[in-house]
């Protein structure tokens, strides 16, 4: 009886960000949330494209499940994804909230003005604009950054509101708002065979054929995608079906 055809460990549903490993990186993902509090609650995944931020982005997503908080993470597709991001960033409100927006850059210049309400402290920025008008009318003040500098101290209690976590993907810097870099994943040709291994364990697959991704092979597709993880699984994943044939 024929045997039915062998599963593609470098199918889509195995290597796409939720399934991939964490890839090494100096800090684990409960550090970098520790590094995200001390930079204020706003960071930034800097890096080109197949460098692995999506997968970043979903194992900390994880790590804030781990300490009792309420993760949740979008990916925009485009501008038309700008009012999903507002509702995203205004529901994120809470100190356990902890929200995360895969491709950021999707928005454009539009991700300017959704930086400062994300980095607003009032629960209503329209509020914000009220008091801050009064407030000139009273003192003098002559714009907006004078009286955010004065950590809210113009606007009443009640229009403060406390800040979840925000982090964001972008490929280059300088991040929205100024919001510091908070990791530039970089994957190496080492990191790359450990993943590849790892898939290639957990699938059932003949030794011969796992045997056909040796060292050399792997450092030659990591090479020639320069990095780029996402278009090197791709390879492998014609290389695999290749490999099934023969």
């Amino acid at each position: 009886m024929a045997s039915g055809p062998i599963a593609n460990p470098f199918a889509t549903r195995h290597t796409r960000p939720a399934a991939l490993a964490w890839l090494p990186q100096p800090d684990s993902p409960q550090q970098l949330l520790d590094r995200l509090d001390r930079l204020g609650g706003r960071g930034v995944i800097c890096g080109p494209h197949g460098s692995g931020k999506s997968t970043l982005l979903r194992h900390l997503a994880a790590a804030a499940t781990e300490r009792g908080w309420q993760p949740r993470v979008i990916s925009l597709g485009s501008v038309a994804d700008l009012g999903r991001a507002v509702a995203a960033v205004m529901a994120a409100a809470e100190p356990d909230h902890w929200l995360g927006i895969d491709s950021w850059e999707k928005l454009g210049v539009l991700g300017r003005p959704l930086a400062w309400l994300a980095n607003c402290p009032w629960k209503n920025p329209s509020m914000a604009f009220f008091h801050l008008r009064n407030a000139r009318k009273r003192r003098g003040f002559s714009g907006l950054q004078v009286a955010a500098s004065c950590g809210g101290r113009l606007f009443p209690q009640s229009a403060i509101r406390r800040r979840g976590r925000i982090v964001v993907t972008m490929h280059r810097q300088p991040g929205p708002g100024g919001w510091p870099v908070l990791l530039e994943p970089r994957p190496t040709a080492d990191t790359f065979r450990r993943l590849v291994i790892r898939l290639l364990d957990q699938a059932a697959i003949t030794p011969a054929i796992a045997a056909r991704f040796d060292p050399i092979l792997l450092d030659d597709v990591f090479r020639r995608h320069q990095g780029n993880l996402r278009e090197a699984f791709f390879d492998l994943y014609d290389r695999f079906e290749q490999f099934a044939r023969d």
